[in-house]
């Protein structure tokens, strides 16, 4: 906790074993084999700016993150990352974690299954969590939330 407080981020080292790394990659590769490239998960509208390094200096407290497969990078959502280049494929999963707590009073979101929200008016789906605020935050399996709910 002392790292993470201090750096914004600590490694797990080998958090996973040999055996429970191996099934990882099998079954996440199999994943990835019938995914689709080009996921629109950026969005066309996103501004980007390239090469960060030529063009200032402001990213010089940059720490490049280097662990052996199987381990847990833990890092505050305030801190500024990126993926780095490599000389290889790499096999990453992302987990975001939010407090629990982070919730309302009463837990709508949860309290009506699809098939219930399904037929509601849409404004009223969004309160209830089918819609994203950004198209960073909130989707289900890579698809906005209405979408998911109208396909389920």
């Amino acid at each position: 906790m002392r790292r993470l407080d201090h750096s914004g981020y600590a490694v797990l080292p080998r958090r996973l074993g040999e055996e429970a790394l191996a099934a990882a990659r099998d079954e996440i590769g199999a994943l990835l084999a019938v995914a689709d490239w080009d996921s629109g998960f950026d969005g066309s509208r996103t501004r980007r700016v390239w090469a960060l390094l030529a063009k200032t200096r402001c990213m010089d407290q940059a720490a490049p993150v280097e662990m052996p497969a199987g381990s847990v990078l833990l890092f505050a959502g305030r801190l500024w990352h990126g993926a780095g280049a490599s000389t290889r494929p790499r096999l990453a999963v992302v987990i975001d974690y939010v407090q629990p707590w982070l919730r309302p009073c009463e837990g709508h979101t949860l309290s009506a299954g699809p098939d219930q929200v399904r037929p509601l008016p849409q404004r009223l789906q969004e309160l209830l969590g089918f819609n994203q605020p950004s198209p960073y935050l909130g989707f289900i399996d890579g698809q906005h939330p209405h979408e998911w709910l109208m396909r389920t």
